[in-house]
């Protein structure tokens, strides 16, 4: 038996919910995904019954997450983008986050593994550049290559048993973060699969290439940042630190980070406010304070903008996931 048929024999075990994906698309063929803030991958088993109706240009849709799909049962032809390939029981399908994609064609019940996962769960920018390796599979792929990994391909082998580890752990029941450290452990050796394989079939592409120079010539800031997150800093410093002018500091961060100078910072103090808010008994006030916002009020009010939910019932729900742990 080989390393597909093992996999495969495993996950036709598990539960697979039914899902219609015309009930999860907006009217902008956005598909929204409700992520953990604090652990943002989701591992499911669907089956599509009502598949017929999620077929053709009409439910092509996109999202800011990533997505790896490993068909259980059935097989069909995909849409990412401008390709389109045939895909069978134990193929490994790449969905990058933004681009347009979706069912062509469906032949027999159908059923698939999904990972969905969050870019900034592997690399962020200001993180240590080799992590951005991690994402060269749905980043840095040659224009001609597609996104996929067929389960006869020699490659195959590690990744399909990293993917059936991966599914165990996040299934199993224990203590919240020794299981969650071990997902992301079994992820980044998918990913570290795949980046090999993928090396061998083409080069890195221009535009991810040119993507991350940016990111080097913006080292020295998001390490500083990083660091002094807290601190205020104008924009002419952050310019002058980097040896740039103020207009094309603006106009060269954007292009990098896809965020003003501005809310990229909001954004790194509310990502270690929710770590202090999951790790410490600090109060909110206390919290506010340690990461550079002016009071609790403007805390609270950034924090809901960006998790939809208040400081407080963040805690909250954190505090009931543990003891469901």
């Amino acid at each position: 038996m080989n390393s597909a048929q093992q996999l495969l024999e495993y996950l036709r075990t598990l539960h697979f919910e039914p899902l219609t994906i015309s009930r999860a698309v907006d009217s902008k063929r956005r598909l929204a995904r409700d992520f953990d803030p604090s652990f943002p991958l989701i591992i499911q088993c669907y089956s599509f019954p009502a598949y017929r109706e999620m077929l053709g240009a009409n439910w092509l849709n996109w999202h800011e997450h990533l997505e790896m799909i490993l068909p259980v049962t059935g097989s069909g032809r995909f849409r990412l983008g401008d390709q389109v390939m045939d895909f069978a029981p134990g193929d490994l399908l790449l969905v990058d986050n933004q681009k347009m994609h979706g069912m062509q064609d469906l032949s027999g019940d159908h059923q698939s593994l999904v990972i969905f996962f969050m870019p900034e769960f592997i690399y962020r920018m200001g993180s240590y550049q080799c992590d951005a390796a991690f994402l060269s599979p749905f980043f840095e792929r040659a224009d001609a290559a597609m996104p996929i990994l067929r389960a006869g391909d020699p490659q195959a082998s590690g990744i399909h048993a990293a993917i059936a580890e991966l599914v165990k752990t996040y299934q199993s029941i224990g203590a919240a973060q020794d299981k969650q450290a071990a997902c992301k452990l079994h992820l980044l050796q998918v990913l570290h699969g795949l980046r090999k394989y993928f090396q061998v079939q083409g080069t890195v592409s221009p535009g991810y290439a040119q993507q991350r120079q940016r990111v080097d010539r913006l080292k020295r800031l998001f390490d500083f940042l990083n660091q002094n997150f807290a601190q205020k800093l104008r924009v002419s410093e952050a310019a002058t630190m980097v040896g740039m002018s103020e207009t094309r500091f603006k106009d060269f961060f954007k292009r990098t980070t896809g965020s003003t100078f501005a809310q990229y910072v909001i954004q790194l103090r509310l990502s270690r406010a929710s770590q202090l808010l999951r790790d410490t008994d600090l109060s909110v006030a206390e919290i506010a304070g340690q990461t550079g916002f002016c009071d609790q009020s403007h805390f609270d009010n950034r924090f809901k903008d960006s998790f939809e939910i208040s400081p407080k019932e963040y805690r909250q729900r954190h505090q009931r996931r543990l003891q469901a742990a």
